[in-house]
């Protein structure tokens, strides 16, 4: 009983902390590449998937609603 719950959380440990970040990264990646007012893609997925905590990707939504908000404030003058 005792090999069943250290396997069971072994293997959570590694899909939470591995697989959950490389496959936000490679979402990420996919996102970025249809703003390329970010920059590279590439970097925001290597944040995504390397920054601690799920705070790259936080960064990289902050920084894709500030381009949409400009993006929108250009076609919605408040004149």
């Amino acid at each position: 009983m005792n090999t069943f719950i250290l396997t069971l959380l072994i293997s959570m440990a590694v899909i939470m902390f591995i697989l959950v970040p490389i496959v936000a990264g490679f979402f990420v990646y996919k996102d970025a590449q249809k703003y390329p007012q970010l920059g590279s893609p590439l970097s925001y997925a290597l944040m995504a998937i390397f920054v601690p905590f799920y705070l790259g990707i936080a960064f990289y939504l902050y920084k894709q609603d500030e381009i949409q908000t400009k993006k929108y404030n250009e076609e919605h003058p408040l004149d």
